[in-house]
C-alpha cells in the first residue's frame, strides 16, 4: 500500500530507515506550529515580566536605602548584606569600605602614604602621621611645603574644632603625588634619587 505525498510547505522528510520510501513525508500540522509559537511567546512574555519585576524591586530597594540614610555608602551596604547572611566579607571589600568612609582631608593625607610606598619606604601601621611626613620630607625635599601643608590640615581636622582646608590639602596632595612620580622616574632612569 502506497501513500501519495501531498505538497505541504512545512513538511519535512523523515530520517531514512530500512525499507522506507524516500518520498514519504511526515507532515506537520498547522496546529503544532501554532502551539510552538504560543509556547515561545509565553516564555518570552514570562522572561520580560520577570525582568520588569526585578528592575522594579531593585529601584524600590535603592530608593528605600537612600531615604533611610544618605551617609551609608554602597560598599557598606554590600558588606552588611554579606555579613548578615553569614558570609565573611572579602579583603578587597573591606578596603573599599575603608576608602569610602575617609574624609576629604584623610584621603589627601593618603598621598603621603602613597609616596612612602612608591619610594620603597612603607611604614608600619603604628607610625604617627608626623613621623610619616618627616620621612617623606627627607626623601622628597622638593615637596616639603606640600607635605607640611597636608600634615597641618590633617592634624587640624583631627585635633581641633576647626575643619581643615580641603582644597588646600587636595592641591598639596596632587603636588606630593607629582613629586613622587617624578622621583620614581628619576630613580628608574638614573638609578638614584
Amino acid at each position: 500500500e502506497r501513500r501519495e505525498a501531498t505538497f505541504n510547505p512545512v513538511a519535512r522528510p523523515t530520517p531514512r530507515g530500512e525499507g522506507e520510501d524516500l518520498n514519504q513525508l511526515q507532515e506537520i500540522e498547522p496546529q503544532d506550529i501554532q502551539d510552538q509559537n504560543i509556547t515561545q511567546n509565553t516564555v518570552n512574555r514570562s522572561v520580560m515580566i520577570g525582568l520588569i519585576i526585578l528592575i522594579t524591586l531593585s529601584a524600590v530597594l535603592l530608593i528605600r536605602v537612600k531615604r533611610q540614610s544618605s551617609s551609608i555608602s554602597f560598599p557598606s551596604i554590600v558588606k552588611n548584606a554579606l555579613e548578615n547572611n553569614g558570609w565573611k566579607s572579602p579583603a578587597w571589600l573591606n578596603n573599599w569600605v575603608r576608602w569610602s568612609e575617609l574624609t576629604s582631608i584623610e584621603y589627601s593625607f593618603q598621598s603621603i602614604n602613597y609616596g612612602l610606598r612608591r619610594l620603597g619606604l612603607a611604614q608600619p601601621i603604628d607610625t604617627t602621621p608626623s613621623d610619616r611626613a618627616a620621612k617623606l620630607i627627607n626623601v622628597l625635599p622638593r615637596a616639603q611645603t606640600a607635605i607640611e601643608t597636608v600634615t597641618r590640615e590633617h592634624q587640624s581636622a583631627l585635633f581641633t574644632s576647626q575643619p581643615g582646608n580641603e582644597k588646600l590639602a587636595r592641591r598639596s596632595a596632587i603636588r606630593i603625588i607629582f613629586e613622587t612620580l617624578r622621583a620614581r622616574i628619576r630613580i628608574f632612569i638614573m638609578g638614584y634619587n
